[in-house]
């Protein structure tokens, strides 16, 4: 039983195991590759390596247990904490650089021609210095102390090694991250500009007597403020527009013209009062038309016309004491709107019923 256990015959069937694992990552990772269109060649290579991966984790981790229990690492001597804490972290170091450098070779990102070979130096150097000094450090009763205490020095090589390669894997992700942010960000604020700037030049093209009331829809406070302040500048286009008679702001436009009352202060508010009010009905055609062919509206469709409802009410809600004065033309326009298709029962019209009971 003595000369068994001297064998190692555990330790030995565990390395050999981890062996065959790390072979078959080699081929994958060094062999000639088929020159197949598409990605199932890549997806294929990258399953094949995660499974080998996970063999070679699996086997690896058994073999450092069962030496541990055997105290084959009782020559590990931290110089703070428990051994078995550093021993874990080893093996984790191990495992996790070798990983991040069959990675960057199999992606094909390792960035730079110099950085390139060290991560394929990597990717076979640090499993091969594990395998290799553990071999030497289980079989030191066969092989003597000299190469025993040479594959402590391989498997300390492979520590500090790992060590290291974790530290620049992770600086690199870390730089490749901030990288990649300043990038999106630098695209995504090209792209605010240039719509921006799309905006500026549709605003200033528009036909002076057009520019109200196609011009609120840029005043209302989801735009930017550089485009909603645009077309504010032009205090004499919209002091000319604020003084324009209700009944000819409450036509076709109204749903158009609402939205400046809505988000922004008006001088005379009796008249935009009066034209919200007006506005109502022609307001609750293009809200209500989309549900006059349901004999059953869904949930979906009345929670979208509650929503509707909501920004209609927003406007003389916004106006406070004008719309308590001009509460009996609010009421009508609220029952004319309730009654222009949005009778079902849904949301929007307890929304209104709840408006109408306040007046």
């Amino acid at each position: 039983m003595a000369y068994l256990w001297n064998m190692n015959l555990v330790d030995n069937a565990l390395l050999a195991l981890a062996s065959i694992m790390w072979m078959g990552m080699l081929l994958i990772l060094f062999g000639k590759q088929e020159n197949v269109p598409g990605a199932d060649a890549l997806a294929g290579a990258v399953w094949s390596m995660v499974h080998l991966f996970l063999g070679f984790l699996l086997f690896m981790g058994a073999f450092v247990a069962w030496v541990y229990f055997r105290g084959g690492f009782n020559w590990v001597t931290p110089p703070a904490g428990p051994r078995w804490a550093w021993v874990i972290t080893g093996y984790a170091l191990v495992i996790f650089a070798s990983a991040m450098a069959a990675l960057y070779k199999l992606s094909g990102s390792a960035g730079t021609a110099m950085s390139g070979r060290i991560v394929e130096i990597a990717a076979w150097l640090l499993p091969a210095l594990a395998l290799f000094g553990g071999l030497l450090m289980v079989n030191g009763y066969w092989l003597g102390t000299s190469l025993e205490s040479f594959g402590r020095l391989l498997l300390r090589v492979a520590f500090w090694s790992s060590l290291a390669g974790s530290g620049i894997a992770f600086t690199t992700w870390v730089r490749d991250s901030v990288t990649a942010a300043k990038t999106e960000l630098e695209a995504i604020g090209e792209r605010d500009a240039a719509r921006q700037q799309g905006e500026f030049t549709w605003i200033d093209c528009l036909d002076q007597g057009l520019q109200f009331p196609s011009r609120p829809q840029f005043t209302n406070c989801r735009m930017d403020p550089p485009v909603r302040e645009r077309p504010l500048a032009r205090s004499h286009a919209i002091a000319e527009w604020l003084n324009a008679p209700a009944d000819a702001l409450a036509g076709d436009a109204a749903p158009e013209t609402s939205v400046f009352p809505a988000t922004n202060d008006v001088p005379n508010e009796q008249t935009f009062v009066s034209l919200i009010f007006k506005g109502l009905h022609r307001k609750a055609e293009p809200i209500a038309k989309p549900l006059d062919g349901m004999s059953n509206p869904t949930v979906q469709s009345s929670k979208w016309l509650g929503r509707k409802t909501e920004r209609i009410l927003r406007t003389p809600d916004r106006q406070g004491a004008s719309a308590t004065i001009h509460g009996e033309s609010l009421r009508r326009g609220l029952v004319g709107f309730r009654a222009h298709g949005t009778g079902r029962p849904c949301d929007a019209v307890e929304r209104i019923d709840q408006r109408l009971v306040g007046l």
